[in-house]
C-alpha cells in the first residue's frame, strides 16, 4: 500500500518538533528500511548527538505513532497496490495458510495505515520495526507469536513465504532459509527481485487466481 505521504509526513512532524528540522525526510531513501533505522539514520544525517541516541529513537517513535495516525484520514492519495484486497479476502480464515505481518513499520505505524483500509483484521500475529531493527531477526519473531496463537511450533523453512517489494525483504526470507515471493509494485522490477533470488515474483496481485496457483494455494 502506499500512505499518501501520511508516513513521511508523520516522521517530518516528529522530527521537527523534537529536532528543529523541517522537512528532514524530503529527499529521504524510504524503502525495505525499518522506522528505528530511519530515525538513526537521520539523527546522524543532521549531526544530531543526543545524550542517548535510543531514547531519543523512542521518544521518535511515540511522536510519530500519534502524528501518522492523524495523518492517514487527510492521505487523499493513500492507495492499495492492484489486488492486494481480494488476495487477502481469498487467504484468510483458511486452515491450510496462517496469515502474520512482517514489516519495518513500526507497531503504531502499521495500524495506522494498515487500518485505514480495514486490512488490520487480517494479520492477527506479525512482528514489526519496533521488534528489532535487524529486518531479518523479524520472521522468528513473527512465527514465535505464530506458533503462540496455533499451539504448535513454526519453524522458519520453505513453507514460510516471506513477500515484498524490495531487495531487503528478499534478503530477510533468505537469511531465515524461506521462500523469498518479490511483488514488482514499488521501485523495483521483476527482472531486480529476481535478481536479487526471489524465489517467485509477480508484477502485481491483479490476478488473484493466478497467485494463489504459484503460491501452491488451491482457489476454493
Amino acid at each position: 500500500m502506499l500512505s499518501g505521504g501520511a508516513g513521511k509526513r508523520g516522521m517530518e512532524r516528529a522530527f521537527a518538533e523534537l529536532f528543529g528540522v523541517p522537512e528532514a525526510f524530503s529527499n529521504f531513501d524510504f524503502q525495505g528500511k525499518v522506522d528505528p533505522a530511519i530515525f538513526r539514520e537521520a539523527l546522524r544525517l543532521y549531526g544530531v548527538r543526543p545524550a542517548d541516541e535510543n531514547q531519543a529513537v523512542r521518544d521518535l517513535i511515540a511522536l510519530y505513532e500519534r502524528y501518522v495516525a492523524e495523518e492517514m484520514p487527510r492521505a487523499t492519495n493513500a492507495a492499495l497496490m492492484p489486488g492486494v484486497r481480494p488476495l487477502l479476502e481469498k487467504l484468510h480464515g483458511r486452515p491450510n495458510v496462517s496469515l502474520g505481518l512482517l514489516t519495518g513499520n513500526v507497531l503504531g505505524g502499521a495500524k495506522a495505515k494498515l487500518g485505514h483500509f480495514d486490512l488490520w483484521r487480517f494479520f492477527p500475529y506479525g512482528a514489526f520495526g519496533s521488534d528489532d531493527e535487524d529486518r531479518a531477526a523479524l520472521v522468528p519473531i513473527a512465527l514465535a507469536r505464530a506458533s503462540a496463537i496455533h499451539g504448535f511450533a513454526i519453524a522458519p523453512g520453505p513453507n514460510v513465504y516471506v513477500i515484498g517489494d524490495t531487495d531487503r525483504d528478499i534478503a530477510c526470507a533468505k537469511a531465515n532459509a524461506c521462500t523469498a515471493v518479490g511483488v514488482a509494485t514499488l521501485g523495483f522490477s521483476v527482472e531486480q527481485l529476481q535478481s536479487h533470488g526471489a524465489d517467485i515474483v509477480f508484477r502485481d496481485f491483479s490476478n488473484t487466481a493466478q497467485v494463489l496457483k504459484d503460491l501452491g494455494v488451491n482457489d476454493e
